[in-house]
């Protein structure tokens, strides 16, 4: 059964929570709606203070930074990368239009959008420092 947007930003909340994105920082996803036309007329009110706004080509650009495991990895390690294996399988099972945006040059805004049934985008954002 389709769900709703806000049925679905519920329903991610456990996938996310505590799971942090590596950069210079480690940053946690957070998941929200957003009203729009299209995702980057959805991540407008969030783009305040970012410059451009960049497509990525893959729209799991986000989750699949933390995809590779290698063999001196711990068993937590390798957990959070099945944790973001779970989140990626969930997007791609559940939203429609799969979209990722990057805003920003150094500070950035990691967008990863999907529609709801209802049309609205559920919006996964992360923000990471990248020099």
């Amino acid at each position: 059964m389709p769900h709703a947007a806000a049925d679905l930003v519920h329903l991610l909340a456990p996938l996310v929570s505590g799971l942090l994105v590596m950069s210079e920082m480690d940053a946690p996803l957070q998941a929200q709606v957003l009203p729009g036309a299209t995702l980057t007329e959805a991540v407008a009110p969030l783009a305040a203070g970012y410059t451009g706004i960049e497509p990525q080509p893959e729209w799991d650009v986000l989750l699949t930074r933390q995809a590779v495991v290698y063999d001196y990895h711990t068993a937590e390690q390798r957990a959070e990368k099945a944790r973001f294996d779970r989140l990626r399988e969930w997007v791609a099972a559940n939203l429609s239009d799969v979209q990722a945006l990057k805003l920003g040059e150094v500070r950035r805004l990691y967008v990863l959008g999907g529609r709801a049934a209802d049309g609205q985008w559920v919006v996964l954002t992360c923000e990471l420092v990248e020099t």
